[in-house]
């Protein structure tokens, strides 16, 4: 009999910015902020509430990691 191969398991330490993000997922803080600020470039990649998430996150301490990708 073969063994069933185990999938890959990558463990992440998200400290304090899980509860962050779930804290504004429950208040609905990008879902608010794409209703006031509606976009409809064609060119856009993520919505403006999105785009404010990962400000935020950014923020509280992903100080050394992009935002963006390089083309």
């Amino acid at each position: 009999m073969s063994a069933i191969p185990e999938p890959e398991i990558l463990i992440y330490n998200l400290e304090h910015y899980g509860l962050i993000a779930a804290i504004c997922k429950k208040l609905q803080i990008s879902e608010r902020i794409d209703k006031k600020i509606p976009c409809s470039d064609p060119r856009k990649k993520v919505s403006t509430g999105t785009a404010v998430m990962a400000m935020i996150l950014n923020g509280l301490g992903f100080i050394n990691h992009r935002l963006y990708s390089p083309l």
